[in-house]
């Protein structure tokens, strides 16, 4: 090694992307392994500043370049901070501390739930929702089923038009903090 000591790892956090109500992808950038190999890299997280290994945290192992690591089960509406972190056999060094706030958790249900039949297609309107980015429009033949399955379209209007409605249709309308992907 020309007379260079194994050192931690260099590497920085990247910023936060895909942040919903209870969940959010992070990562970091290896940028010099400090002349040993990487054991164990990832990202620690708190809703207090300045995360360590002593607080939550993913594993990943890569040995250099870009790493991402999905954080779960986050509160609604709460502001996190996080760090990349990476160890060789010298030790473990962090990037620096970022943040993200998720998104509103539970939304209250669009009420007041009209449908109009226009030529063949079938016109739903309904209440805005305060907080509601967009709409999640659910249907099914059956009122009871205990999962309706993925949404059938989403909107962030406050109406939406089903041109092929099938008979027997029932339909579910969700209020969502997400905005339109």
């Amino acid at each position: 090694l020309n007379g260079i000591g194994v050192t931690p790892p260099n590497l920085i956090s990247t910023t936060a992307s895909g942040v919903t109500s209870s969940s959010a992808l992070t990562g970091g950038e290896i940028i010099h392994s400090g002349w040993d190999a990487v054991s164990a890299c990832g990202v620690c997280y708190s809703t207090n500043q300045n995360p360590s290994l002593s607080d939550p945290f993913t594993q990943t192992i890569v040995q250099s370049g870009e790493f991402s690591t999905l954080l779960q089960n986050l509160e609604a509406n709460t502001t996190y901070y996080y760090k990349a972190y990476a160890t060789n056999i010298a030790g473990t060094s962090y990037g620096e501390q970022l943040s993200f706030t998720t998104a509103l958790g539970t939304l209250d249900a669009p009420q007041n739930l009209r449908i109009t039949l226009v030529g063949m297609d079938l016109q739903l309107e309904w209440n805005a929702v305060e907080g509601a980015n967009s709409y999640r429009i659910y249907h099914s033949s059956d009122p009871y089923a205990e999962s309706w399955g993925l949404p059938y379209a989403i909107t962030a209007e406050t109406n939406w038009t089903d041109v092929e409605p099938a008979a027997n249709n029932f339909y579910r309308i969700v209020a969502s903090s997400e905005p339109m992907e």
